[in-house]
C-alpha cells in the first residue's frame, strides 16, 4: 500500500500560546498563532512539528491528512490542551485533542550533570474521534475506507548526519545492521516498528550538533493488546481492539521526523515472512462516526545524559535506566529456584544418550511434547553446550550425593562420561583445536559444516570450527575440573590438560591487535600435516575467550593467559564497546549485532575487574557496567500479553510476563532466555554500581527466565524441565524461517542450551559468585 499526503483545511486560529517547563532547562511550547509544538532545552530548539495533528486513512493508496493546532488553551502552568479538526476528502472530520502536562518520572541514577532523583518530562494524552460527515458534502469524493491511524511526530531541527537513534533490540545508532533488518537499510524513508518487537516501547535520539538527548515512551499504564486474527494473512487489518503502537522515524530532505503511530502500523520495513523488501504491515482502527481512540506518551529532552564514556553510551544509559524505573518490570519471585535447578538438570540427564560410541551426551534438539529427538548432533557449544550441561549435572550430582537420591549419582556419572569421551577423542588432533560436533547417527565428527546435520563426507576433510564453540567447551571443562578437584576424592588431569592446550593455542594464534577470527577451517588429509586457515575473518568473537583465559590464569598462574585476555578485552572495547555494537556470537545468524555478544563481553570485562585491582585498572569495572547496560537493552521491560481472545492452549501462559526475556539479534524479533546463565554477573554489577536496573536485571534472569518451564506439569511437556527455545511476541517475526508466528507462540522444540543455561545460572546464583573457578 502506498502513502500519499493531502493538505487538510485549517480553520482560523484564535488562541494564545502556552509554555510548559520540565527539568534541566527542558521546555515545551505550543504556539497559538502558528499552531505548532516545539521542544527545546536551555533555549536551544530540538524538535518541532508544524502540523502535529495527523491521521492516515485506509484508502488505496493510503491518504494522510495533517493540520496545525487550531486551538491552544491552558488552565495552569503545568498543563495545556491543543486541538484541531482534521477534514478528509471523503467528508469525515477527525477531531484530534492533545492534552499536555508536566509529569514526574523516575530519573536515571544521579550523575554529575543531573542530580535529580526524578525527571520532569512532558506527558501527552491524544484523543482522536471520528465525527459524522458534514451535511451537504458533495458526492463523488474518495471513499476513506474502513480504517484510520493517528500519527504524532516531531521533526528534529538538526540534519540526519548528526543524529543517532536507539530503539532497544532493534536500532543501535550508527552501528550497521543487516539490510533486511528494521532500520538496517538507510535508503528506506520510513522506519516505524511495532512496540511488541522492541525490548521496551521507547525511542531515543542523541544529536551531536546540539549535544541534546530526546526520548519518546509509551505511557506505563497502557496494555498493548491484540487479537488472534491479527496475522499476516489478514493484512491489512482493522479492529477496534488493537491497543499497540509503533515507534519510528521518517526521512525527508536530510531531516528526520520521530514519532508514534496508533494503532501500530509498520512501514516501510517489516519482518514479513520471506520478504526483505520495502513494505509494511498496516493496522487501523474503525473509521466510522462516533469511534474514538486514546493513546498516551511521555516526551523527554535534556542535555544531561548518563555517566558513560561516549555520548552514544550516555544516550543508552539515560534512556534505558529511565525506562527501567518507569516501567518497573515485574519479577516472578514466586518461582521456586531450587526446584527449577533440579528440573533443568534432570531434563539433561533424562535426554543423555550413550550408544557406546567415542562420544556420549545430550542430543541438540527434541520435540517438547513427545521428547522425540530431531537432531542427533552432540555439540561442543552454542545450541548444545555439552560441557555446560556436564558441569551443571556434575555440580548437582555432587551437591545431592548425600541425599541418597539415585539420580544424583547418575547425573555425575553421565557428566564425567561426556567430558572424558570428548577429551580422549581429541588428544590426537594436531591442529590444537577440538572437534565441535559429533553425529550420533553417523558415528563420526561433522563439526560446524552442518549446524544440525553433517554435510561434509568424513573426518578426512576440511572442517569449519567456530571460535565460540571452542571457547565455551573448554571454559566449562575447566570449571568441571575445578569442581571435581574441590571434592578431594578424584581428579581428571586430562581435563585440565585439554583446557591449557586450547589456552596455549589462543595465545599462539592471537593477532598483534589482540583479536581472533570468528571461525577457522581445519583441513586434515591422510599423510599430510593438519592445516588451519581462516574461515570467517570477522574479529567479532574476540571478547568470547576473555572469561575463559582469566579463569585459566587463576588456576595455572600462567601470565600469558592473562596478557592475552587483557589484549582481547581492549580490542573488543575499542572496536565494539564504545558504540555498543557487540556482534557475531549468535552462530545461526550472520555476523550481526546480537545480545549474546554483549553478554559475553560484559562477563569478560567483569572477569578482568575481579583479578586486576591495581589503581589504574578501575576501567574494567566501568567497561563491564557499560557492556551490561547494552546487554540489558535487549531484554523486555514491559509485558506483551497474549491476544485478548486467546485460548488457554497458547505456548506462553497467560499468567506469565514477558519481562526479562531477551530479543536475540538484529534481523528478527524472537525472544529467549539465554541471559539466564548471567544472572549472577548482573548481580555482581548491581553490587558494584548499586543501580536498581542491575538489581532488577539479575532478578529477572534468575526468576522470570524459568517461567517457560513446565514445573507444575500443566503444559504436559515431555519433561517438567523442558521449555521452548524461543517465543514470538509479535506478528511475522523471522524472514529466514518464514514463520508467521503471532503472540504467545513458542518453538515446538526443546534444545539443551535452555536447560544448561538455566542450571548454570542458578548454580552461580546460589553460590553468590560469577566465575565458576573463583
Amino acid at each position: 500500500m502506498m502513502l500519499y499526503f493531502v493538505a487538510a483545511t485549517i480553520s482560523l486560529c484564535i488562541s494564545e500560546g502556552v509554555t510548559l517547563h520540565g527539568s534541566n532547562g527542558a521546555r515545551l511550547d505550543l504556539d497559538g498563532e502558528s499552531g505548532y509544538v516545539m521542544l527545546s532545552v536551555n533555549s536551544t530548539a530540538v524538535l518541532i512539528s508544524r502540523t502535529p495533528a495527523a491521521v492516515t486513512v485506509s484508502t488505496a493508496p493510503l491518504l494522510r491528512f495533517e493540520s496545525r493546532y487550531t486551538s491552544v488553551t491552558s488552565t495552569s502552568s503545568t498543563d495545556a490542551v491543543a486541538s484541531a479538526d482534521v477534514s478528509t476528502t471523503c467528508g469525515t472530520v477527525l477531531r484530534v485533542v492533545d492534552t499536555y502536562s508536566v509529569c514526574s518520572i523516575a530519573n536515571t541514577e544521579p550523575t554529575t550533570a543531573n542530580t535529580d532523583s526524578t525527571q520532569l518530562s512532558f506527558c501527552l494524552s491524544r484523543n482522536v474521534t471520528v465525527l459524522p460527515p458534514s451535511l451537504g458534502e458533495p458526492s463523488g469524493l474518495i471513499s476513506c475506507g474502513g480504517g484510520f491511524f493517528s500519527l504524532y511526530s516531531l521533526q528534529h531541527v538538526s540534519n540526519e548526519d548528526t543524529l543517532e537513534t536507539f530503539i532497544p533490540g532493534l536500532i543501535y545508532g550508527n552501528n550497521p545492521g543487516p539490510p533486511w533488518a528494521i532500520g538496517g537499510d538507510p535508503s528506506i524513508a520510513n522506519v516505524f516498528v511495532r512496540e511488541d518487537r522492541a525490548a521496551a516501547p521507547i525511542l531515543a535520539v542523541y544529536d551531536s550538533a546540539t549535544a541534546t538527548f530526546f526520548s519518546v515512551m509509551r505511557d506505563v499504564g497502557a496494555i498493548p493488546n491484540t487479537v488472534l486474527n491479527e496475522t499476516l494473512q489478514s493484512e491489512p487489518y482493522t479492529d477496534a481492539r488493537l491497543a499497540f503502537g509503533s515507534l519510528g522515524y521518517s526521512r525527508s530532505g536530510g531531516a528526520l521526523d520521530f514519532g508514534w503511530v496508533f494503532p501500530g502500523s509498520e512501514f516501510g520495513r517489516s519482518y514479513v515472512a520471506g520478504s526483505t523488501t520495502d513494505g509494511g504491515l498496516w493496522r487501523f482502527h474503525p473509521h466510522v462516526p462516533g469511534f474514538s481512540h486514546e493513546t498516551k506518551l511521555v516526551l523527554s529532552v535534556t542535555t544531561a545524559g548518563g555517566r558513560e564514556s561516549t555520548p552514544w553510551l550516555q544516550l543508552v544509559e539515560w534512556a534505558w535506566t529511565s525506562a527501567d524505573r518507569f516501567y518497573a518490570p515485574t519479577v516472578r519471585s514466586d518461582i521456586n529456584l531450587t526446584d527449577a535447578l533440579q528440573a533443568s538438570v534432570l531434563a539433561l540427564s533424562t535426554m543423555f544418550v550413550d550408544r557406546g560410541q567415542q562420544i556420549a551426551g545430550v542430543p541438540s534438539g527434541a520435540h517438547k511434547i513427545t521428547g522425540e529427538v530431531y537432531s542427533p548432533s552432540l555439540q561442543m557449544g552454542f545450541v548444545g553446550p555439552q560441557f555446560r550441561e556436564a558441569f551443571s549435572m556434575l555440580w548437582w550430582g555432587i551437591n545431592q550425593s548425600a541425599s541418597g537420591n539415585p539420580a544424583a549419582a547418575t547425573a555425575s556419572a553421565q557428566a564425567k562420561r561426556m567430558i572424558d569421551g570428548w577429551v580422549q577423542a581429541n588428544n590426537d588432533d594436531s591442529s590444537g583445536l577440538s572437534h565441535t560436533n559429533w553425529d550420533l547417527n553417523l558415528n563420526r565428527w561433522c563439526d560446524d559444516d552442518g549446524m544440525w546435520t553433517c554435510t561434509h563426507p568424513g573426518v578426512n576433510a576440511s572442517r569449519k570450527v567456530f571460535l565460540r564453540r571452542e571457547v565455551v567447551g573448554h571454559w566449562h571443562t575447566l570449571a568441571s575440573w575445578v569442581l571435581l578437584n574441590r571434592t578431594g576424592t578424584e581428579t581428571r588431569p586430562a581435563w585440565l590438560a585439554a583446557t591449557t592446550s586450547f589456552g596455549d593455542w589462543l595465545v599462539q594464534h592471537q593477532a598483534s591487535n589482540g583479536s581472533w577470527p570468528r571461525a577457522l577451517q581445519v583441513t586434515t588429509l591422510a599423510g599430510q600435516p593438519t592445516r588451519t586457515t581462516v574461515s570467517e575473518h570477522s574479529p567479532s568473537a574476540t571478547a568470547m575467550p576473555v572469561r575463559f583465559l582469566v579463569d585459566l590464569w587463576t588456576v595455572t598462574r600462567n601470565t600469558s593467559y592473562l596478557t592475552a585476555a587483557t589484549s582481547a578485552a581492549n580490542y573488543a572495547w575499542e572496536n565494539y564497546g564504545q558504540t555498543g555494537g557487540y556482534r557475531g556470537a549468535a552462530l545461526d545468524n550472520p555476523d550481526v549485532i546480537d545480545k549474546e555478544s554483549a553478554l559475553f563481553a560484559m562477563d569478560g570485562f567483569l572477569a578482568l575487574s575481579e583479578v586486576l585491582r591495581a589503581p589504574g585498572d578501575g576501567h574494567w569495572q566501568d567497561r563491564a557496567v557499560s557492556a551490561g547496560l547494552v546487554a540489558a537493552t535487549w531484554h523486555r521491560l514491559t509485558n506483551v500479553p497474549n491476544p485478548i481472545d486467546a485460548v488457554n492452549s497458547m505456548d506462553w501462559a497467560a499468567r506469565d510476563t514477558s519481562c526479562g526475556l531477551g530479543l536475540i539479534a538484529l534481523g528478527h524479533s524472537g525472544s529467549d532466555t539465554f541471559a539466564s546463565m548471567f544472572a549472577a554477573s548482573f548481580s555482581s554489577l548491581a553490587q558494584i554500581t548499586k543501580m536498581p536496573l542491575m538489581i532488577r536485571m539479575a532478578q529477572l534472569q534468575a526468576y522470570n527466565t524459568k517461567q517457560p518451564m513446565d514445573l507444575d506439569g500443566s503444559k504436559q511437556y515431555f519433561h517438567r524441565g523442558f521449555m521452548s527455545e524461543l517465543f514470538s511476541f509479535s506478528t511475522g517475526w523471522n524472514v529466514f524461517t518464514k514463520r508467521n508466528d503471532g503472540r504467545g507462540i513458542g518453538d515446538p522444540n526443546w534444545v539443551p542450551w535452555v536447560s544448561a543455561n538455566a542450571a548454570f545460572g542458578l548454580i552461580n546464583w546460589f553460590e553468590g559468585r560469577v566465575a565458576s573457578v573463583h
